[in-house]
């Protein structure tokens, strides 16, 4: 560990190359919009993204003047705000008073903020592992673009499977949990604009609590806390702990009171927010739904953490060593991140699910990295250098690739998808921006939307006042069973109550089962759409 503001200085053009990988992920979502005519780029990249800003919309039409807000998801309209995520509110404020595309709001939040995130990153490496020159700047790259050998074992596990050489490529990610947007290292978390929120407050953190800038540390996790249930509580969960063994076992002098004792009073504020405040104010259904096991699996995790574990552990191969290492006051926080955010992501084992995935993205695994870096990159690298001269640079451009091969496949395919304009992202054709801007302009108090394409049902939520009878799946009561009451009213069924009133259809106009009821009333038309209200 270096001496509190020793490091070397992060300049910014290495922060913005650092970032590159990201912009070249939104590149190619854009650049679709261009390649294939009729269709525009929305700025969402992934299925989840665009509730984000559905949220934050939600206190620019819905005259939410505090910070709650309410489910756009919720087809009842009498709801009231009882949901807490400080940034939605932030991005709700910033397009209340500068109206814009929301794609592109949402892009620019995350790219701020991931720019921050990579200069944080960069600073917690640079105070935690004293390394120099190329090796440092190696280093930077790996901390930000490393992985495991989740692509090294989907590829084995395709050829154990016999699969035709020509189909692996699309089964690479097949051990990546949902192949690779749970998001198991660093840098990845950067494409999703909330991820790169909560790293750098996270990550924030651990720099200022290294830097013993305690109360800079407090704030950032307490506006972590106030942001978002999983990355909150694991950021509150980890640094309470390391805290207390700062206080009580290790007997640190630098350790205040103060900061466990805010740190427990801030994690007991949530408990009571989530477990005992929300539930009662939530859909039933839906409060019933969030412990839910959305878990990583056993056979997903050591190919995970495997290359960056094996350092860690060489590191600390010899009492000498560990007790060198235990002896840091930045080492004993990064073991302690290390051990608590493992434990957190895999709870299912210990108690009753609430989607240990979810406190995945990458902690676990920049724990272990900065534990083993100072071995990988002042012994490992340097002893291949004077013993196996010929092969140094051979050898070092393997176990770099190799080190690297999880992110090189996941950018590799999601690029390709995105240039395709292929699922996870979202794009829209003109009509279905037509359709859009004309819903736009009707009062949020008119009928609730039913539309025949799930996608632009979707896009109701985050570009209109009004609410979708379907939209977020993973955020809706009984969804499967709204797929069928969907189908079965363009089917000419209504077997849901909610559609026997009043509502807006949004129909697809080549659509030959769709007949509009005899009350219908046409209120838009375009070239792919026709909008209906029933009364």
């Amino acid at each position: 560990m270096r001496d509190p503001g020793a490091e070397p200085p992060v300049r910014w053009w290495w922060v913005l190359a650092l970032y590159t990988p990201v912009l070249a992920f939104y590149g190619a979502h854009y650049a679709a919009g261009l390649i294939h005519p009729g269709i525009s780029a929305t700025g969402f990249v992934h299925y989840d993204v665009p509730y984000t800003m559905a949220c934050a919309r939600e206190f620019v039409d819905n005259g939410l003047h505090g910070l709650l807000f309410t489910l756009p998801s919720g087809v009842e309209a009498d709801g009231g705000p009882v949901l807490l995520q400080l940034h939605m509110w932030m991005l709700g404020q910033v397009w209340r008073w500068f109206p814009m595309d929301p794609g592109l709001l949402y892009f620019a939040f995350g790219t701020v903020c991931g720019l921050l995130a990579v200069r944080s990153f960069v600073r917690l490496f640079d105070a935690v592992v004293p390394v120099e020159g190329a090796r440092r700047r190696i280093g930077h790259v790996l901390f930000l673009w490393g992985g495991g050998l989740l692509a090294v074992s989907g590829e084995l596990l395709n050829l154990l499977h016999g699969r035709p050489i020509d189909r692996t490529w699309t089964h690479l990610l097949d051990l990546d949990p949902a192949y690779g947007w749970w998001m198991m290292n660093l840098g990845r978390c950067l494409i999703l604009p909330n991820e790169a929120y909560y790293h750098l407050l996270f990550f924030s953190a651990a720099l200022a609590f290294v830097r013993a800038r305690h109360r800079t540390a407090l704030i950032c996790l307490l506006l972590l806390a106030a942001s978002h249930p999983f990355a909150g509580v694991g950021g509150l969960v980890v640094f309470f702990t390391w805290s207390v063994v700062e206080r009580v076992i290790v007997r640190d002098p630098d350790a205040t009171i103060s900061v466990p004792i805010v740190l427990a009073t801030a994690f007991a504020l949530c408990c009571w927010y989530y477990f005992a405040w929300l539930p009662g104010r939530l859909d039933p259904a839906l409060a019933q739904a969030l412990p839910s096991r959305y878990i990583v699996e056993a056979r997903s995790i050591l190919p995970a953490y495997l290359l960056v574990l094996l350092p860690a552990m060489a590191r600390l191969r010899t009492r000498g060593r560990l007790r060198a290492f235990l002896s840091q006051r930045s080492s004993r926080m990064l073991l302690t991140m290390a051990v608590v955010q493992f434990v957190l992501e895999n709870h299912e084992v210990f108690t009753r699910p609430y989607q240990p995935a979810h406190f995945t993205r990458g902690y676990t695994w920049a724990a272990l990295f900065l534990i083993g870096a100072p071995w990988l990159l002042n012994e490992a690298l340097p002893w291949i250098g004077r013993h196996r001269p010929r092969a140094r640079t051979a050898m070092m451009v393997g176990c770099l690739m190799l080190l690297l091969s999880d992110n090189l496949a996941f950018f590799a395919l999601n690029i390709k998808r995105e240039l395709r304009a292929s699922p996870p992202g979202f794009w829209l054709t003109v009509d279905q921006r037509g359709v859009l801007d004309f819903l736009g302009t009707l009062p949020r108090d008119s009928p609730l939307v039913i539309t025949q394409e799930e996608d632009l049902g979707y896009m109701v939520i985050v570009y209109t006042p009004l609410r979708a009878y379907r939209s977020h799946f993973f955020d809706e009561v009984d969804a499967w069973s709204r797929v069928g009451h969907q189908a079965d009213y363009f089917a000419g069924r209504i077997t849901d109550p909610l559609l026997a009133g009043p509502l807006i259809v949004v129909a697809v106009q080549d659509s030959a089962t769709f007949v509009p009821p005899g009350n219908a009333r046409s209120l838009y038309t375009n070239a792919g759409y026709s909008v209906f209200r029933t009364e």
